[in-house]
């Protein structure tokens, strides 16, 4: 499969005053006219949190 959904950094982003910051992009290129769909899942370094998860839909047409 195609790897369509990226997040930076990945892992090890620290709390700060402001928060936390990461950055998620879609590469459609390549991909084949349809549906893709992942999840992004949110795990905090503190035990006693539960993970986030944050589902992500991608509709690629076909060129006109």
């Amino acid at each position: 499969s195609e790897l369509w959904l990226h997040v930076t950094p990945a892992r090890g982003i620290n709390g700060s005053t402001t928060g936390p910051t990461m950055m998620m992009w879609v590469d459609a290129q390549g991909l084949a006219p349809g549906n893709y769909s992942d999840v992004l899942t949110i795990t905090p370094q503190d035990a006693g949190q539960s993970p986030d998860s944050i589902k992500v839909n991608l509709t690629v047409q076909a060129a006109r």
